[in-house]
């Protein structure tokens, strides 16, 4: 159907973040408090205000939090696009294990582990800006 490719790699990995994001999504608007949502509409507010100032708001520190969780997922699984002709760090891993390359190997999965690294911590700066911005 998709072939090999980039494509395929692309389509392959979004479905890889789709769980953690949805999980982290229904978890988090699950987890608003009743008392807040029943304060809410005791002071006369309407669905949609207490979605938009009450619910979204509360439960948007754990919705980014499936974000960074699915994007480490993806940097990480995006190494085994490379087999199916993605491209990628995973080139250099897969030709170090075809060459038996011990420093392709440790190269490839060095560069792999700090984008991880660095997509969280940058992740979680973010995360941290957006909570400082809703929550002072």
């Amino acid at each position: 159907m998709l072939g090999t490719g980039f494509k395929p790699s692309v389509t392959a990995l979004t479905f890889l973040a789709l769980p953690p994001i949805l999980m982290n999504t229904a978890v988090s608007f699950a987890s608003v408090p009743a008392a807040t949502l029943e304060a809410a509409a005791a002071m006369g507010m309407t669905a949609v205000q207490i979605f938009c100032k009450v619910k979204a708001p509360l439960a948007l520190p754990l919705v980014l939090a499936g974000f960074k969780t699915a994007a480490v997922e993806v940097v990480a699984s995006a190494t085994l696009a490379a087999y199916i002709g993605g491209g990628g760090l995973g080139v250099i891993i897969f030709t170090g294990l075809g060459l038996m390359r011990t420093e392709l190997l440790v190269i490839g999965g060095a560069s792999v582990a700090a984008l991880s690294v660095l997509i969280d911590f940058l992740l979680s700066g973010l995360e941290k800006k957006v909570q400082t911005a809703l929550f002072g």
